[in-house]
């Protein structure tokens, strides 16, 4: 029998020597160390970012509950009766520091409400007319 050979244009491949060939295998322990150190930092600073978003969040919370307790005291201050010459006018419309108002929400949060009313607010200090 006759032996043939197949000849092809491409150069015959040498063969690389297994050092060569163990290099390209894979990822080291040091590579895979460093990119898991990468990763924790960047996770770590999306953590910090979701904590600082909660936390911003709950206190935009208790400033818009502040703000609906402050604005039913004012709209029942301004539904008070009043007429210049102090004959009708209602108790709350007169001069001078009103007594502190507790106020708790369903939900347990506490607040105070002072209410001042100053007679002449250019001057300073609480000015009270009688």
């Amino acid at each position: 029998m006759k032996e043939s050979k197949i000849i092809t244009n491409h150069e015959t491949y040498e063969h690389q020597s297994s050092s060569a060939k163990n290099k390209e295998d894979g990822f080291s322990l040091v590579e895979v160390v460093a990119a898991m150190a990468i990763l924790l930092v960047a996770l770590l600073g999306i953590f910090v970012s979701f904590t600082y978003a909660i936390t911003y969040n709950a206190g935009n919370n208790s400033r818009s509950q502040a703000l609906a307790i402050l604005q039913q005291e004012v709209e029942k201050i301004r539904s008070s009766k009043f007429t210049p010459d102090a004959t009708v006018t209602d108790s709350i419309l007169k001069g001078g520091v009103k007594p502190t108002v507790p106020k708790t929400l369903p939900n347990g949060n506490k607040f105070k409400v002072d209410i001042t009313v100053d007679d002449e607010p250019l001057i300073d200090d609480v000015q009270v007319n009688s």
